[in-house]
């Protein structure tokens, strides 16, 4: 998950699996990922900013966001390796670990050839459903 115009952090990652799970045909508010990822407005308007910056998305006059082509890609390989890291931690951590918060870190931070090989192992196309 690599993208010279972005560096990939475990923000990153919550923030490209909260535009996958709101994607639609009349795009993502500002407000709805703020709301999505329990954040104020003013940040969740940056990031997207960012994210636009990066090709990942674009915005209408509206500034309504819409998920590039290289956006639906990244989001959807963002949430595959998100669910192989959450499904891992899930068999090993204790019920009480902060399962989420992890594995965001550990996709943003695992070579892309380590978390294909987890994907591999874990067959993971939605093995675990986390949000």
């Amino acid at each position: 998950m690599t993208n010279p115009k972005l560096a990939v952090s475990a923000s990153v990652v919550r923030y490209l699996l909260a535009l996958d799970a709101l994607k639609g045909a009349g795009g993502i508010r500002t407000t709805d990922v703020a709301r999505y990822l329990n954040i104020k407005k003013p940040s969740a308007h940056t990031m997207l900013n960012n994210l636009k910056d990066a090709e990942i998305l674009t915005k209408d006059e509206l500034g309504i966001a819409h998920l590039t082509g290289y956006g639906v890609e990244l989001t959807q390989q963002c949430r595959r390796y998100y669910s192989a890291v959450a499904a891992t931690l899930a068999r090993t951590l204790p019920p009480a670990a902060d399962i989420k918060n992890a594995a965001c870190a550990l996709v943003a931070e695992l070579d892309e050839q380590v978390l294909e090989e987890l994907c591999a192992r874990c067959g993971a196309e939605g093995t675990l459903n986390v949000s």
